[in-house]
């Protein structure tokens, strides 16, 4: 409870007609305690996500490392130390309003102290108001009130001076421009892709680069810019580290909001209590509003936010070190004659379709229908999709080439396991049915396949492309087709293309002793 009027004054102020503004000061001091412990905790819990980021950066080396590096730079500078420092700031400035509050009203008992006296009014004296209008005459009044009036006024002017001034500018307007920094936008894939100037090419994603060999990101091979350090990723502290930023995110998002709701509680007791609260009530309050935005946009972008962007780094190059070791040991070196030349080396058929079946479902998602919010990760799979268009030629029947790498997918051929493409897109049978392995990595499983061309199959799971016979040779090789659609036309084997849409066609080659594709 702050400093409270002895009675006999509250008896004169009603007795010359002043409403003395009745405030507690304590309630500014209570605002001031409770965000310098905001500043505090904010402080320490950031310090924690700061340790956990830097151990993540000293893992691994690299463009990658480098981008982390200067975006987590910046985020300490503009807003894990900013944001206490605005908050100390902010308490220094309720502080002196506390002080202000309590100044106001011990000079106004000592002037009206004094003035009384020299009337004769006593502060010890117990009297009513027909007393008082005995002892105190029209001049007294009036000097009383204008005495009032000068002290409420001075201590107005110095929360206008000095009070107001120090949050409105400092930390008002700083605090929104912390909320509204472009730093804590952090775009999907920002520490992901390459700088325009790495000698590693563009990456996964853009069109290949420079370099045509395979390199490994966990042992230093990925593309480095002339005279820079190698890209490597230690995936297991990424992985961990993202894991513990986010934590010590949480952390101190639940910490500082604890004295930010006493702030608030505080500064409930006092807005709108009385009409002298109105000169400083809403700079207040927007400076209370824009330190919970401020620590929610904070916290999320620690919490959620770069994690995701971590994981997305580690996860982005373990794929491609998976599609590395996948096209290594696509190679089979021939044994017997010593025989090391080039000539010696051949590509493994792929993989059978025959296992998907058991998962026709999680098997014949397509690529329009995964859902990669924040990073190349699939929310739904929690698989790694990267797709990628390497050849367009234009014309009547454009000829697009494309391929989609799929963590999950070992079913390619020509780019490795791990690659869906164009020019892997086949249909293999499996008994009575087929399974389509289409150029996005999503595989159509047909219970059966048509016999006639008037006959059609449908896929038990994923988009409906129904399946005709579209013709057999002499030789027993069946085409099979799209069903023909207003977009689409099917083609036989080594029949013309329609130039009025693009089509499909599928052969697969039945013999008496073999069901091969």
């Amino acid at each position: 409870m702050g400093y409270t009027i002895p009675g006999w004054l509250d008896d004169v102020l009603d007795f010359i007609g002043i409403k003395f503004p009745n405030v507690d000061e304590d309630d500014y001091r209570d605002m001031a305690d409770a965000m310098r412990e905001f500043a505090d905790k904010f402080e320490g819990h950031g310090a924690d996500a700061h340790k956990a980021f830097s151990r993540i950066l000293s893992s691994s080396q690299g463009w990658a490392v480098d981008a982390m590096e200067k975006h987590w730079g910046l985020v300490k500078a503009r807003h894990l130390e900013k944001l206490p420092e605005l908050a100390r700031l902010f308490a220094d400035a309720c502080d002196v309003l506390a002080d202000v509050i309590y100044g106001m009203k011990v000079k106004a008992e000592a002037e009206l102290a004094l003035m009384a006296g020299s009337v004769g009014v006593s502060a010890g004296l117990a009297v009513v108001t027909g007393g008082l209008s005995a002892l105190i005459g029209a001049a007294e009044v009036t000097a009383m009130r204008q005495a009032v009036k000068r002290i409420i006024d001075e201590a107005v002017d110095r929360i206008v001076d000095e009070v107001l001034a120090k949050i409105t500018e400092p930390i008002n307007a700083k605090l929104e421009a912390m909320v509204e920094d472009m730093v804590l936008d952090l775009a999907e894939g920002a520490f992901s892709l390459p700088p325009a100037d790495a000698s590693g090419g563009s990456g996964p994603g853009h069109g290949g680069g420079k370099h045509g060999g395979m390199q490994l990101a966990s042992a230093g091979g990925s593309g480095a810019s002339d005279g820079g350090e190698a890209l490597r990723i230690d995936h297991v502290e990424f992985e961990d580290g993202a894991g513990r930023v986010s934590g010590h995110g949480s952390d101190l998002h639940t910490a500082a909001s604890s004295p930010l709701a006493k702030v608030r509680g505080a500064f409930g007791r006092s807005k709108g209590r009385d009409p002298f609260t109105k000169v400083f009530d809403s700079v207040l309050h927007a400076a209370v509003k824009g330190s919970e935005k401020a620590l929610k946009k904070i916290s999320t972008h620690i919490t959620e936010t770069v994690p995701e962007r971590v994981r997305a780094v580690s996860r982005l190059h373990k794929g491609i070190d998976l599609d590395v070791h996948d096209r290594v040991h696509a190679i089979d070196i021939g044994h017997g004659s010593g025989n090391t030349r080039l000539d010696g080396l051949r590509k493994r058929l792929p993989a059978s379709l025959k296992g998907t079946l058991a998962d026709a479902r999680g098997t014949a998602v397509a690529l329009t229908r995964r859902r990669c919010k924040t990073d190349p990760v699939d929310v739904a799979s929690g698989e790694m999709v990267l797709a990628q268009t390497d050849l367009g030629l234009p014309g009547v029947l454009p000829l697009v080439l494309r391929r989609t790498h799929i963590s999950g997918y070992r079913y390619g051929h020509c780019f490795g396991p791990s690659w869906a493409s164009t020019l892997d897109e086949r249909l293999e049978l499996t008994g009575s049915g087929a399974v389509w392995a289409r150029e996005d990595g999503s595989l159509l499983a047909y219970p059966r396949v048509p016999t006639t061309s008037d006959d059609s199959a449908d896929p038990v799971e994923g988009e409906r492309v129904p399946l005709i016979c579209a013709g057999q040779n002499a030789l027993g090789e069946v085409t099979y087709a799209r069903r023909p659609t207003p977009t689409s036309t099917c083609l036989g084997s080594g029949r013309a293309r329609t130039a009025a849409a693009r089509a499909w066609a599928l052969r697969s080659v039945w013999t008496p002793k073999t069901t091969g594709n």
